[in-house]
């Protein structure tokens, strides 16, 4: 069962800002994300050899983090597209509000 069902938002934390993103697929062994933000931040992500993330789930709060696999732009869709190993740990934070 993927652990990134019926997510309502994940977001790319780096260097303390968030930049959203979209989930394209999710195997066994990956996941995959498109980033509509275009921005220096995203520029530098590239660099990055990993990264972490916030998703939105329900009433929780979920965060991972993973090593990226491939980052690039997409000339068709106009857009960068993520790919990560699947987390090892995937916290679930229940919202108290």
């Amino acid at each position: 069962m993927p652990i990134l069902n019926r997510v309502e938002g994940v977001y790319i934390i780096h260097k303390n800002e968030k930049i959203p993103a979209k989930i394209l697929y999710e195997t066994e062994n990956k996941i995959a994300f498109s980033i509509f933000h275009h921005s220096s931040l995203v520029e530098r992500i590239k660099n990055e050899n990993r990264l972490d993330f916030e998703a939105k789930q329900g009433n929780y709060d979920c965060y991972f983090q993973s090593k990226v696999n491939y980052f690039g732009f997409d000339l068709l869709q106009k857009q960068f597209i993520l790919e990560i190993d699947y987390p090892p740990i995937f916290r679930r934070i229940l919202r108290n509000y």
